[in-house]
């Protein structure tokens, strides 16, 4: 094509795709011929795109192309990210917790020192989170806790929440003026984002049945235009103490999950099967936040489970689970993206209100949407910033 973009997008190795700084420059600086005229990636909406392309892009079953909001440079940015399935990809032996916990261990450690005090509060992204603040310094935080209140003070505050529950943040801030100009910021900035609502349904087995001949490649997750769309492999750690990692394990890891992600008609699909017949009950599940998927799910998935991966017949999960997560749920979306026109790099690391220290950060604000690299990356932007370090 002789389009800068499309030359630059089809010269970029793997490790070029991978590094957000590229996408940044790509969505901001490049254009695409739409009739006489070039238009900024970021400028046009992917539904537009999509329609003009000449190409066929293979997993464009898995995105919400339809979608006038979202910018097409995002679009080709998580269409490419999804390509890159010869890339190795890690698991946690110990869950996705175990990344938190080393995060919130090396931000304590920091604790006391250089002058520095610090307060860390988890699952504090409930409805009724409010920020009040009446004076010039500190800032008052507010956590409803059952039928009590609870309130932590500092200097500086960074939040780590889904645009969602910032939405819902009740400000104090003073005089009538500063409260207005507040909440207008924190809205223009939630408004700068789109969420979309995913699907999630998590059958979970005694051995990975569909990776028997340990392909790092199969522990990467798997596409298809069928209504799986998106399956993802996820590992824990052997029964056997001191687990070094499956790579060096001969035992079977139990359990172990496959986690289908869907979004938009193929989300109504499983939805529609979710209300038909009897909840899958081979294991009792004992978690009340945990709702178990209908019979019909399993049977379903498994037939196209049985197709994607083509290891004869696998076996019937232990357990299934269903969730659907959209703005109402209780982390909000499970995956954001800039909105039309929006220069993202002005927003990362946002901080609203130009006399408060007070930051927000998330993968919504991010230069890696929709990935955990996101959130990563958005959070470290932050902390430097407001620790004024740069190492």
């Amino acid at each position: 094509y002789p389009n800068r973009a499309a030359i630059i997008l089809a010269q970029k190795d793997q490790k070029s795709l991978q590094d957000p700084d590229f996408w940044t420059f790509f969505k901001n600086e490049l254009t695409w011929p739409i009739g006489s005229q070039e238009v900024a990636l970021r400028d046009l909406p992917m539904s537009t795109l999509v329609s003009v392309m000449k190409f066929s892009l293979s997993f464009s079953c898995l995105m919400d192309t339809k979608s006038s909001s979202r910018d097409a440079g995002t679009y080709l940015q998580n269409q490419m990210s999804m390509k890159m399935l010869t890339t190795e990809f890690y698991h946690f032996n110990s869950g996705w917790t175990s990344m938190i916990n080393k995060i919130e261990k090396q931000l304590l450690d920091l604790d006391g020192t250089n002058g520095i005090n610090i307060k860390l509060r988890r699952n504090c992204c409930a409805n009724k989170l409010m920020v009040m603040k009446d004076e010039a310094e500190p800032i008052y935080l507010g956590f409803e806790e059952g039928s009590k209140t609870a309130v932590m003070a500092a200097d500086k505050v960074i939040m780590a929440v889904p645009p969602p529950a910032v939405e819902k943040i009740s400000l104090r801030l003073g005089d009538t003026e500063t409260y207005k100009a507040g909440c207008d910021a924190i809205k223009k900035m939630c408004s700068k984002v789109s969420g979309e609502d995913m699907t999630f349904i998590n059958l979970f087995f005694k051995s990975d049945w569909w990776n028997k001949e340990g392909d790092p490649k199969m522990t990467g997750p798997s596409c298809s235009d069928l209504p799986c769309s998106i399956i993802y492999p996820f590992y824990s750690s052997c029964a056997k103490k001191s687990c070094s990692g499956c790579k060096t394990c001969s035992n079977d890891p139990s359990p172990v999950g496959l986690t289908i992600l869907s979004r938009r008609k193929n989300a109504e699909f499983w939805a529609s099967l979710q209300r038909i017949g009897n909840p899958y009950n081979l294991c009792t599940i004992k978690n009340p936040e945990l709702t178990p998927t209908s019979e019909a799910v399993v049977d379903v998935a498994m037939d196209q489970l049985k197709e994607i991966f083509r290891r004869g017949v696998p076996p019937q999960p232990v357990m299934a689970t269903y969730r659907r997560l959209d703005k109402d749920s209780k982390y909000g979306y499970p995956s954001y993206c800039w909105k039309v026109g929006v220069v993202g790099s002005e927003l990362e690391g946002p901080k609203p209100i130009p006399d408060r220290n007070l930051y927000f950060c998330h993968d919504a604000w991010s230069d890696y949407q929709g990935w955990v690299e996101g959130s990563l990356r958005s959070t470290k932007k932050v902390v430097e910033r407001v620790l004024e370090k740069s190492d």
